[in-house]
């Protein structure tokens, strides 16, 4: 659980926040991708994983709390970029009152298999991006 004050100590981990979203190519024409909406110290805690069948296979996940101080733009439909592997957010919690957030996010196991946005909405695009 998050101390009642924040020390900068605690945050030792640099973490990119991605949204989805549309960016130009070559040709000024929009494509979907993922950009990073801020990169930011964090403290980072494992909490454990399991296994689980997804679309008839069974799939390993790992969950994470990652504690940063507070952001008001981060939503459940991003991503964290985390020693070169993403985490979809599922759950932000701001426990002492707008001074910090505990992001809890899930890495699959294997990072071919991201999720599109948030981890339940289909964008329709799946991108060779990783």
């Amino acid at each position: 659980m998050l101390k009642s004050k924040l020390r900068a100590g605690e945050l030792d981990r640099r973490i990119v926040i991605q949204r989805y979203g549309s960016t130009p190519d070559e040709y000024n024409q929009s494509i979907p991708a993922w950009i990073t909406l801020a990169t930011v110290w964090a403290s980072v805690e494992d909490r454990g994983g399991g296994e689980s069948f997804q679309a008839d296979q069974l799939t390993a996940y790992r969950n994470t709390v990652f504690t940063v101080r507070y952001l008001s733009t981060i939503r459940e439909q991003m991503r964290i970029l985390y020693n070169d592997r993403y985490y979809n957010i599922r759950l932000i919690k701001s426990p002492d009152r707008n001074r910090s957030l505990e992001i809890t996010a899930e890495m699959l196991d294997d990072p071919s298999e991201e999720e599109a946005v948030g981890g339940g909405f289909s964008s329709g695009f799946s991108s060779g991006y990783h």
